[in-house]
């Protein structure tokens, strides 16, 4: 069962979902037909195309295609350069490449050699001379370069001057009109780095961005009205507004996307739109996207059950140090789903859990030591993990603890620390805490005289969460 939980993650959207697919399919299309398409540094509406987002192969095939029949043109020499860095075998072709052009004055070759120093691809990283190519571009007027030296400043800053000369950059790529520089100007308001946290502004700035068409800009706005960020929250414009910005590729914006529709936060609970945009954002590297995958294997939400896919994917979350996914794989383990059963095996992967503060992994620990499982029963070391997992929010946990309580299992019996613990869990939207409170109430006909006046008010409030979860 799932039970609701908080959600993540945009403004006034100016063109329908409809339209952006189409922007999108005709970029696609235009991108596939020549070189300088294949290999632009930034598209239309200023969404900077990083050359990890590159088809170098592609790229690779219609640049030296095109450089035969026209040997002497920059921008196909220039495309060449970037696609060149999908081939570590052939990164020693790149600086010869761009010397040849010097001297360019647009500030183009001085861009892709920043991003080659920054790298370290074809030569040895050096982040200080990044920068001062970075610099370079710009001042020649490159104005893709701004946002990066920003970044690049903000990155290595160690004091609040530092971050203040990167918002500097941010604000020299907005008044040029780049979007990528607008959506940095937003999030420095919004964590108060190097300015004065402005809610408004953030707003203010992110709203801007996305009028220019920037798919990260329509991300932050969609986390701006779900929390009422600089605005009133709005579900309707949270989820169009994600939507637009995964629809455009942002990992986050797909993770968010899932998450929602997971969990039903904002929107109507939907497994398969869950699942489509979880894989989407799980194939991109998205850890919390990898971990709910695992969960959607693991369960049978939105796809057919498989303990093995279930394991493929949590294990790359936890590559990442993902916390929950460790519970996820302790859980496989302790039950020989799509792996042997292994108590010392679970009891590992739960223990990683727990020193990431994973609360799945600990409430499991408390678990296993209360059943016994692969240890001798140890009712206080179960009492102690399960009070460990509530603090880390786990309704589960909460549950366990609740049960125990009230039938003086490992602890001395207490209805009232009980009951408390189910109070908890509904907190959490736990519908079986809930639906524990109503049978004891049900059960015990002089429940009153059983507990305290002040858990007697709490249970008799009419507008307790537990009542609307019960019902």
């Amino acid at each position: 069962m799932k039970l609701i939980m908080c959600a993540t993650a945009m403004a006034m959207l100016l063109t329908s979902c409809a339209d952006t697919e189409d922007k999108a399919a005709k970029t696609v299309s235009a991108e596939s037909q020549s070189c300088v398409e294949l290999t632009r540094i930034s598209d239309d509406s200023g969404n900077i195309l990083y050359t990890p987002k590159i088809d170098f192969s592609a790229a690779m095939t219609a640049c030296e295609i095109e450089l035969k029949t026209d040997p002497h043109n920059v921008d196909l020499k220039l495309g060449l350069a970037r696609a060149l860095f999908g081939d570590s075998d052939r990164f020693d072709e790149i600086t010869p490449l761009l010397e040849s052009l010097e001297p360019e004055d647009t500030g183009r070759v001085d861009y892709i050699r920043a991003v080659s120093y920054l790298r370290g691809e074809g030569v040895d990283k050096d982040r200080a001379k990044a920068v001062a190519l970075f610099q370079q571009a710009a001042q020649k007027g490159f104005i893709p370069a701004y946002v990066d030296i920003g970044d690049v400043l903000l990155s290595d800053a160690e004091k609040d001057d530092e971050k203040v000369e990167a918002v500097t950059w941010y604000r020299k790529g907005a008044a040029a009109g780049q979007s990528e520089s607008m959506v940095e100007l937003s999030d420095s308001y919004h964590e108060g780095s190097g300015v004065e946290k402005d809610e408004a502004r953030a707003f203010e700035w992110a709203q801007k961005a996305a009028d220019l068409g920037n798919y990260r800009a329509y991300n932050y706005l969609g986390y701006f009205y779900e929390h009422g960020i600089g605005t009133p929250e709005d579900d309707d414009k949270m989820i169009v507004n994600y939507t637009v910005a995964a629809q455009g590729g942002v990992t986050p914006a797909q993770a968010n996307l899932g998450y929602l529709y997971y969990w039903g936060a904002g929107v109507d609970e939907d497994n398969d739109a869950a699942a489509k945009w979880f894989e989407k954002a799980a194939k991109s590297g998205d850890d919390r996207a990898q971990y709910y995958m695992g969960e959607i294997y693991r369960n049978g939400y939105g796809a057919d059950i498989d303990y093995v896919l279930a394991a493929h994917y949590y294990r790359k979350a936890a590559k990442q140090d993902y916390a929950e996914a460790y519970g996820g794989l302790g859980t496989l383990a302790l039950k020989g789903q799509g792996m042997d059963k292994d108590y010392d095996l679970a009891r590992s992967y739960y223990k990683r859990g727990e020193e990431l503060g994973g609360s799945t992994s600990i409430a499991n620990l408390g678990h296993m030591a209360e059943r016994g499982a692969g240890e001798a029963q140890d009712w206080n070391k179960a009492v102690t993990y399960y009070k460990a997992a509530v603090e880390a929010e786990n309704w589960w946990a909460a549950r366990q603890l609740a049960a125990l309580y009230i039938d003086g299992r490992g602890v001395e019996k207490d209805i009232n620390a009980g009951l408390s613990y189910y109070l908890i869990g509904t907190d959490f939207g736990d519908t079986d805490a809930a639906e524990a409170i109503d049978l004891f109430v049900v059960d015990n006909q002089n429940w009153r005289d059983m507990v305290s006046s002040d858990m007697m008010a709490k249970i008799e409030d009419p507008r307790a969460e537990w009542r609307k979860l019960s019902q």
